[in-house]
């Protein structure tokens, strides 16, 4: 159980995303809580579903995700979730920030740099 830990904290978090993307995430989770009326009841429904489904299915699978990392396919629907709540409500709440050049421009600058380091932890 303590090697199966180690590695859960040590390595397979780090496998899933570089230390970037969970500032992002977590970035995204404070918008979402701070902007918490605004993102719609299905999918606080779905979040918090996903949520304490992959806490369980985590902790239920917890020997196995130390030797097959093909058991993380369900967990990483939630960062999917996230980033497409973050959206919507980046788009109700601020549509001129949404929309802007400024942000276009970082989401064009974000996936070009996403791709070299997907080549470097696929290889």
């Amino acid at each position: 159980m303590e090697h199966a830990w180690k590695v859960g904290r040590e390595v397979t978090v780090f496998q899933l995303f570089d230390t970037p993307a969970w500032i992002l995430l977590g970035g995204m989770l404070v918008f979402l809580f701070a902007h918490f009326r605004m993102v719609p009841l299905g999918g606080w429904l779905a979040f918090f579903t996903l949520f304490f489904g992959t806490v369980l299915y985590t902790l239920l699978w917890f020997i196995t995700l130390d030797g097959h990392e093909y058991y993380f396919i369900h967990p990483m629907v939630l960062p999917i979730l996230v980033v497409g709540l973050f959206l919507h409500t980046l788009k109700q709440c601020y549509p001129n920030v949404f929309n802007s050049n400024y942000t276009k421009l970082c989401s064009c600058f974000l996936s070009a740099i996403t791709v070299p380091m997907l080549r470097t932890i696929t290889s």
